[in-house]
């Protein structure tokens, strides 16, 4: 499996999320990266916030309690929702 998503109610990646922002993750898009997001407790369904976003450097999230820092280019294959289904 290449990828896991729920595109229908995808509504961008994390990185057009913004900080605050409360959102679901909808899919991951690549092999190599389902099994490492999912060991950090990064399951399609699973409401994120968004802390930090800037420019440039990683995306800051908070999972249940743990925040996590995420490369835009992993943040740029994680599928967003803003609503849970």
């Amino acid at each position: 499996m290449d990828q896991i998503y729920d595109q229908e109610n995808a509504d961008g990646n994390l990185l057009s999320a913004n900080p605050g922002e409360e959102i679901y993750l909808k899919g991951i898009e690549g092999k190599s990266l389902i099994g490492r997001l999912a060991a950090l407790g990064l399951l399609p369904g699973i409401k994120l916030k968004v802390i930090r976003k800037r420019r440039h450097g990683p995306v800051l999230i908070l999972v249940q309690k743990t925040r996590i820092a995420l490369g835009r280019d992993i943040a740029q294959r994680v599928l967003i929702g803003r609503e849970a289904t």
